[in-house]
Formats: structure tokens, C-alpha cells, sequence
């Protein structure tokens, strides 16, 4: 509906920390994302013995930059190249200004001042895109 988008969402899109309390329940504190366990009957004996039964992953700058990318394309708001360059530095700024070009010159994507969104053609192949423009090095 125009003028409406979710509020959950918007959470991950904006990198919001979030706390997932129960079997296969998630959590992300900017640093690490954090999974319990799916068994109900190992998770809840478990937690009797004062343990959390999950597993973590500590992220890299790298992750953080793909999850950004990833999730901020998603989004009518777009990817903004100057808290890129301000948040992972100017390499990872030069590094997508250069990945997306052949994007933008086929209109898959446009930039907006220091905006990078895709447009609606580009929504339609956004998977490739993804993959074409995170950072793998």
C-alpha cells in the first residue's frame, strides 16, 4: 500500500539489534548473529542447566558491508555510497561505484545524488544483482 511499509522489517534493513528468545529463535547484536537450537526438548533441558544451546557467527567487516548492500537494495531508500564510504571507507564506496556501472548504464539500477537504487527492471533480476555487487575478496 503506497505510503506504508513494515515496521518489522525496516529492522533488519536498518541493522537494528534483536533479541530471538526460543528453539530456532534468532538474535543479532551488530557484532554476531546468534541461533538456537530447533529441538524443543534438547533446547528446554537446556536452559534447566542454565545453558543457551546456540550457535554464533561473528561477522566481518565484509559481512556487514554484503548485508547491507544485500538489504538496503531491497528497499525503496537504496544503498547510500556516502555512509559507505564514512561506515566501511572509500574502497568499498570505489569498489561498488565500479561493480554497479554496467548496472546503471542498463538501467537496473540509478543513482539518486549518492543514492544507489534499483529500478524496477533491476528488481526483476535483483538476485544477479546481489551476487554481481557484494564484495567476495
Amino acid at each position: 500500500m503506497p505510503g506504508f511499509y513494515s515496521r518489522h522489517n525496516t529492522g533488519y534493513w536498518d541493522q537494528t539489534p534483536y533479541l530471538g528468545l526460543g528453539p530456532s529463535a534468532h538474535s543479532y547484536d551488530r557484532v554476531s548473529r546468534q541461533w538456537n537450537v530447533s529441538d524443543l526438548i534438547f533446547y528446554m533441558e537446556s536452559i534447566q542447566e542454565g545453558e543457551v544451546p546456540c550457535k554464533r557467527e561473528v561477522l566481518t567487516e565484509q559481512d556487514h558491508f554484503n548485508e547491507y548492500l544485500i538489504t538496503r537494495l531491497r528497499t525503496q531508500w537504496g544503498v547510500d555510497l556516502d555512509y559507505i564510504a564514512e561506515r566501511f571507507g572509500k574502497k568499498y564506496r570505489s569498489y561498488l561505484l565500479e561493480v554497479s556501472q554496467p548496472y546503471v548504464k542498463d538501467q537496473y539500477a540509478k543513482r539518486n545524488g549518492s543514492v544507489l537504487i534499483l529500478t524496477d527492471k533491476g528488481k526483476f533480476v535483483s538476485d544477479s544483482v546481489f551476487r554481481d555487487l557484494m564484495k567476495t575478496q
